[in-house]
């Protein structure tokens, strides 16, 4: 069997993406994970845990942050908080309803904040947001 990670491996570019509750597996990696995560997607997930994502989010201006968030999962006051803390920061930020962000939106912005209309649970492929994401992300580049 071949292995796919050789010994020497290095890391290249980090992207973390969850839902609903690993944004807490998600802020202990930013904060204690002694790795460079570039992007970090929360699928209905920012419940806490926040100055943890806005520290991350100001020590580069490369990274990139999205957080799609419904009425339904117990995020949106948490996502509210941090649109606020971002605005006072005068940090650039996209503020979009679901069925308006397209991949212009996604690749043109580095922090996104959207409100999907969607259940919980729906939110990461009813469309599928997660491909749409990294089909845009600045990090990835196409095997094709």
């Amino acid at each position: 069997m071949q292995h796919l990670i050789t010994r020497g491996c290095k890391p290249g570019h980090i992207l973390l993406a969850g839902h609903s509750g690993a944004y807490r597996v998600m802020a202990r990696i930013i904060k204690n994970g002694q790795m460079p995560i570039d992007e970090v997607i929360l699928f209905d997930a920012l419940y806490a845990e926040t100055p943890i994502f806005m520290d991350w989010i100001k020590a580069n201006q490369n990274h990139r942050f999205i957080d799609l968030y419904t009425d339904h999962g117990g995020t949106d006051e948490e996502t509210h908080n941090l649109v606020k803390t971002i605005a006072q920061e005068k940090i650039p930020y996209l503020e979009s309803e679901e069925s308006n962000v397209n991949f212009q939106s996604v690749k043109d912005n580095r922090i996104l904040f959207i409100h999907s209309l969607h259940e919980h649970n729906n939110v990461i492929n009813k469309p599928d947001n997660f491909e749409l994401f990294l089909e845009n992300s600045p990090f990835l580049k196409s095997l094709q």
